[in-house]
């Protein structure tokens, strides 16, 4: 982790310096095997190999049409066939598969240029892509298929590019894999889960995709029923990867921080929400200044630790517009940004893109209907050219005239309606607003996006956005204890329940889980304010490894021992975040009263957080290999420490794999703990 010392100003006549974290990259996140090397492409007249020290992917073409197979080389055992990479389902169910398509030009082989700055860590490696041009007559229909590994891939891409040339294509369903493997399974209960056979993982990259899972046959595939106009151009991929045995978590988390929108880095800001934003609550310049001015003031000026943003939530548009400042933003969110800059910071906004809840919703959805923007079930539809447009120049306006840096992206497609899985009926919505966040990067490669309602825990939303939400109620009670303790285990039962359980290979440092609540409005009024229990809630938050650090907090309402407390626990969680790049879940459900936690690994260091839910003792008993998912040759004894004050002596000295430990836990207690790897 880098670090940049800042002095910024001189309190109480002593020099005040900033220590301002640089987030780490999957540059950081270690593979848990032999590190994967250079990529090779060899290639005959009818076949070509893409091979790196890890991994092999062999094409043949001819008459008989297109075959691959894929290969863990490391772990040497049979890998995965197909004599059909690519299909089509057409209007009437007609299926085009690789074989109806004919070669037209000549294979390539193209060298894949690194690009040192790019927002994704894959493209920052050069490598190989291998492009094969097809057409089928009949359909009219142009098919790129193209193959990538890139230096230090675990994995393969293989993409098509679908153009039909003179008239429209209605495409029912397209299938990117169709492959002969056994021992696969299902990696989650969602839509876009990816599949895992042994050590192998395949996927196809969308939210939206499925898979069926037969004796020794897998198909990926999504079902699109939508048409694909003359001349536009549809672009749909999918993986091949390899990992070690028994690491399937780990190196399926490798390739997804090499390719998601960015990698992970952690993003602390202030939201209005519950302080001065609630329900149909309009808040003003006034207010907002206000919230800047105490937030910078406690946390920076007094304590060191610089927010990335101020996010206002819902409460500073006009209703009667679409997504136009009130008359209480004269000179919209511009004196916000100027207060912010003074901190270190700037400003971050919520935005709706189907529309917003309740009678503002409504509103809106009035006003869009005169101006003939496209609406559908759920509200304004994404989808439909005419409120594309708008939206996406609000979002820019946003972005250029007041240094906009963070979207809240609160409801796209079914909404709360999604579960774990979405409706074909708001494909092209989703798909849509998937769209606006690449184009809108393209300008802000450092945008930090938070899709929240609409989402369901597939790894492929994150090649869009950062985050998204763990699902249920933004907040609620359950459980035993005090209205806190009720809301912690709420916040923890539906991470368990809607993200662990559904999409087990799902990052839990990619989610939002609702922050850290202390404030006026709402459920955060009842929460009381007891400080050992509000630091409860502090380090078991920063302990999850999340990326999306809400503070849903009233200044006004914090003791400064509770600043004191907000500040060492966000600058610890800023200063591991190449340990937390790598998190996982550890024990059972809160919901059942079981102890429970997060364990983060690097080579360097591992951090285990730990809390029991109950009124009640419990005990965890804790195998450091396991709960670590220690990989081959890792070390195994670590001396246990604790990073947080006043937190009961620790109860062991050292941990080591093989050697159980049982943790015995008072009634609600968290305990964090730094494990740092020893020589035995």
């Amino acid at each position: 982790m880098k670090r940049i010392l800042r002095c910024v100003a001189t309190v109480m006549g002593v020099l005040l310096c900033l220590f301002v974290f640089q987030p780490a990259t999957s540059g950081d996140l270690a593979y848990p095997g032999t590190l994967p090397d250079a990529a090779i492409l060899e290639m005959t007249d009818t076949g070509a190999t893409l091979k790196n020290n890890l991994l092999e992917t062999v094409y043949h073409w001819g008459e008989a049409g297109l075959s691959t197979h894929f290969k863990n080389m490391r772990e040497g055992r049979t890998g995965a066939e197909s004599t059909s990479p690519f299909a089509l389902e057409l209007e009437g169910g007609r299926v085009l598969g690789a074989a109806d398509f004919e070669m037209c030009g000549g294979v390539t082989r193209e060298q894949v240029t690194a690009q040192p700055r790019a927002r994704r860590l894959a493209e920052r490696f050069k490598g190989w892509r291998l492009r094969m041009p097809f057409y089928n007559r009949s359909e009219g229909v142009d098919l790129v298929f193209a193959v990538t590994l890139r230096d230090g891939s675990n994995y393969v891409t293989q993409e098509v590019t679908i153009t039909p040339r003179d008239h429209d294509l209605h495409v029912e369903a397209i299938t990117l894999l169709d492959l002969e493997v056994e021992h696969a399974a299902l990696a989650g209960d969602t839509q876009g889960a990816p599949v895992v056979a042994a050590s192998m993982f395949f996927a196809y990259e969308s939210p939206i995709s499925e898979s069926t899972l037969e004796t020794g046959r897998v198909l990926c595939f999504t079902r699109r029923g939508n048409t694909l106009k003359a001349g536009e151009t549809l672009h749909q991929s999918c993986v091949l990867g390899a990992v070690p045995a028994d690491q399937a978590r780990r190196g399926f988390l490798y390739y997804l921080e090499r390719e998601r929108a960015h990698p992970y880095r952690p993003f602390l800001h202030y939201n209005s929400w519950y302080d001065i934003a609630w329900g149909d609550r309009k808040f003003n310049e006034e207010q907002a200044l206000a919230a800047i001015t105490c937030f910078g003031e406690e946390l920076t000026v007094k304590r060191g630790v610089v927010l990335q943003s101020f996010v206002f939530d819902d409460g500073w548009d006009d209703n009667s517009t679409l997504w136009d400042f009130h008359d209480g933003f004269p000179n919209g969110f511009a004196p916000l940004r100027d207060k912010a800059a003074r901190y270190h910071s700037t400003v971050g906004t919520w935005l709706s893109p189907f529309g917003g809840y309740g009678e503002t919703r409504e509103q809106r959805l009035a006003f869009g209907r005169e101006q003939g923007y496209e609406i559908n079930a759920s509200g304004f539809s994404m989808a439909g050219p005419r409120y594309y447009a708008w939206f996406k120049a609000i979002c820019e306006e946003m972005i250029r005239d007041y240094g906009v840096n963070f979207f809240k992206f609160d409801g796209m497609g079914a909404g709360l309606g999604a579960g774990a899985r979405g409706s074909r009926d708001y494909l092209n919505d989703v798909e849509a607003l998937m769209n606006l966040t690449n184009e809108l990067r393209e300008n802000a490669p450092d945008l930090y996006i938070s899709a929240t309602t609409g989402t369901w825990p597939s790894p492929y939303f994150l090649w869009h956005a950062d985050n998204i939400w763990r699902g249920s109620g933004d907040m609620g009670f359950s459980g035993q204890g005090s209205k806190r303790q009720q809301w912690i285990n709420y916040r923890d039962t539906w991470t368990y329940r809607n993200i662990v359980q559904k999409g087990p290979l799902y990052p839990l440092n990619a989610l939002m889980t609702q922050g850290i609540v202390q404030a006026h409005h709402g459920m955060a009024a009842e929460l009381g304010n007891d400080v050992q229990e509000m630091a409860d809630e502090i380090w078991s938050f920063f302990g999850s490894g999340t990326s999306l650090q809400e503070l849903y907090i009233a200044p006004d309402l914090l003791s400064p021992a509770q600043w004191d407390v907000l500040a060492q626990a966000a600058s610890w969680a800023h200063a591991n975040t190449e340990v937390f790049v790598d998190t996982h879940w550890v024990g059972g459900d809160p919901g059942d009263n079981q102890p429970y936690g997060w364990a983060s690994w690097s080579p360097g260091k591992a951090i285990l957080v730990l809390r029991n839910p109950s009124e009640q003792p419990g005990t965890i008993t804790v195998e450091v290999g396991a709960v670590l998912e220690l990989p081959e040759d890792a070390p195994e004894r670590f001396r246990v420490t604790s990073p947080r004050p006043n937190q009961r002596p620790v109860p062991v000295a050292f941990l080591k794999a093989g050697e159980p430990y049982c943790f015995e836990l008072a009634p609600f207690e968290v305990l964090v703990f730094e494990l740092l790897p020893e020589a035995l």
